[in-house]
């Protein structure tokens, strides 16, 4: 199905500011909730990109459509391996962990390599298509997603990476609301490290921890 094929009503509503300012609410409650090692941010993830796919869907986005159909699947991922490594359905630190800087200069080469393949792709196709930034970006957000799946303490400095040159793209191609948008994302990240941290190191009594 295509826009063209969808009922007019259907994508008014899509494409409103009412889809567009859940999608942001349930976005910044994932970020919150994931900071707090709350299993429910999946839930509020799950609703966030579901919310972003029909937004995009209505916009004729098609790329955007399939990366956010990609995050709800994460979403429904992340739940499951947070079930399955926390004995509770409350906040706990159980299976926090922290990568060696072998693991992180892997990933960054793996980053960096599958964004140039992708842009280089795009390009191939169509000029302008997909830039290298928005590659960039766009593998960055997979990477730390799949960092917070697998509760990886540096997961948030990854986000923290992405958001801000997420930011510093939107602003500077003049998209102040989107930069400021990612901006707002920037002391969650910070405070998510610091949390995420503390409960590795069993600082936090009222987490669960076995």
């Amino acid at each position: 199905m295509t826009p063209t094929d969808t009922p007019a009503y259907f994508l008014h509503f899509a494409g409103s500011d009412t889809v567009h300012a859940l999608g942001i609410l349930t976005a910044m409650m994932h970020a919150v909730l994931a900071s707090r090692l709350s299993m429910w941010c999946w839930l509020a993830g799950f609703l966030s990109a579901m919310l972003y796919t029909i937004m995009f869907f209505a916009m004729d986005l098609t790329l955007q459509v399939v990366l956010n159909s990609i995050y709800m699947l994460v979403a429904v991922w992340g739940w499951t391996v947070w079930t399955q490594r926390t004995s509770s359905s409350q906040p706990s630190a159980e299976g926090l962990w922290s990568m060696t800087w072998r693991q992180h200069a892997s990933v960054i080469t793996v980053w960096v390599v599958l964004t140039q393949v992708l842009a280089s792709l795009f390009h191939a196709i169509e000029p302008g298509l997909l830039t290298f930034t928005e590659s960039l970006l766009m593998w960055g957000s997979l990477v730390a997603a799949i960092m917070t799946v697998y509760r990886i303490l540096e997961s948030w400095w990854y986000w923290l990476v992405v958001n801000a040159l997420s930011a510093f793209h939107y602003g500077t191609n003049g998209e102040w609301f989107a930069a400021a948008l990612f901006i707002a994302f920037l002391p969650i990240c910070v405070y998510g490290a610091y949390y995420w941290r503390r409960g590795w190191r069993g600082e936090l009594e009222h987490l669960n921890v076995e």
